[in-house]
């Protein structure tokens, strides 16, 4: 079942994100709130807590190496989210525990793709790629993602 037919020229005008900087222990309102007690060290990882009218949780950015990054995800949308992302060449593999969403490129893509509920995936953007994610009123979304540069995995393949 289709949660939303996207359209690209009714995108929302939102700044995009760029996962890397999340790591940062700095105010990013897009994210949440910055949480006063955070499990990490500056540059290493950021948490960041919902607790408002938009919804309640938290989002954490970890930073493993230049190369490899973790973003823990647990939240419940009390309102529609439309988060905007700016790919940065990696690899990513994602495992949705729980919710739904509906994801578009809009320069690459012609339909939206629609992962509801459990799911694993794998992608890889061209840097610079942006990418909508739609995340409707009373969602509770919780998703692990690891992402590497490609970089990384032929080092480690040797």
């Amino acid at each position: 079942m289709a949660l939303l037919k996207l359209d690209p020229s009714r995108m929302p005008d939102l700044p995009a994100a760029n996962i890397t900087e999340f790591v940062r222990q700095a105010d990013r309102p897009e994210a949440g709130r910055l949480d006063e007690a955070q499990p990490l060290a500056d540059g290493v990882g950021a948490r960041y807590q919902l607790d408002g009218v938009e919804g309640a949780g938290y989002r954490e950015f970890i930073r493993a190496s230049d190369e490899l990054f973790v973003v823990l995800v647990d939240t419940t949308a009390n309102v529609d989210w439309t988060l905007k992302f700016v790919e940065e060449d990696f690899l990513t593999f994602q495992f949705r525990l729980e919710g739904a969403s509906t994801e578009l490129a809009p320069d690459y893509d012609d339909e939206p793709v629609e992962p509801d509920a459990s799911f694993f995936g794998v992608d890889l953007h061209p840097a610079g790629m942006e990418k909508v994610v739609w995340i409707p009123s009373g969602t509770r979304f919780r998703q692990v993602s690891v992402k590497l540069k490609p970089s990384f995995v032929l080092r480690l393949l040797g």
